[in-house]
């Protein structure tokens, strides 16, 4: 078998694409890159998540996440407050406008990709996506299905 043809080169090859096309498409259309997305999506989901845990959520150093809330906040799009209970913390907030932002590029994305998944039968997807979240379950550090609220109580 050769190399281009083992699941690792392909897995490896997709994420390159997808990250790259995705940067371009969000770019573009939004002014904003696929990591900066990233870091949105995370607030999105996680109400006043810490810089430590979207680091984490994302697999990224505290420092790389800085930089990009740094310009997040310049585009207006998150805030950060402090917590009340230790002022030394700082925790990310969306506003509306990074709500909507975060809602259109999900929707740009979803629509510049979902004519790929359509051409597999609805039988392949569903196994493509099981077979997806094995892998991810497998390499991945961070439960999807973990709530900021649960990372800070065992944190």
């Amino acid at each position: 078998m050769q190399k281009s043809e083992t699941p690792l080169y392909i897995l490896q090859h997709i994420s390159t694409l997808l990250a790259r096309d995705i940067d371009q498409i969000l770019l573009e259309q939004l002014g904003i890159g696929n990591t900066q997305f990233k870091i949105m999506e995370v607030i999105y989901s996680n109400p006043k998540p810490k810089q430590k845990f979207i680091a984490f959520a994302l697999g990224q150093t505290e420092a790389a996440i800085s930089r990009q809330i740094r310009v997040l906040v310049k585009m207006g799009v998150i805030r950060m407050v402090i917590d009340s209970r230790n002022r030394r913390v700082h925790m990310a907030i969306l506003t509306q406008k990074g709500h909507r932002m975060t809602e259109a590029a999900s929707d740009i994305i979803e629509k510049y990709y979902s004519p790929f998944l359509k051409s597999l039968h609805s039988k392949k997807q569903d196994q493509l996506l099981e077979l997806l979240k094995i892998i991810d379950k497998n390499i991945c550090k961070f439960d999807h299905n973990t709530s900021y609220i649960n990372y800070i109580t065992a944190n």
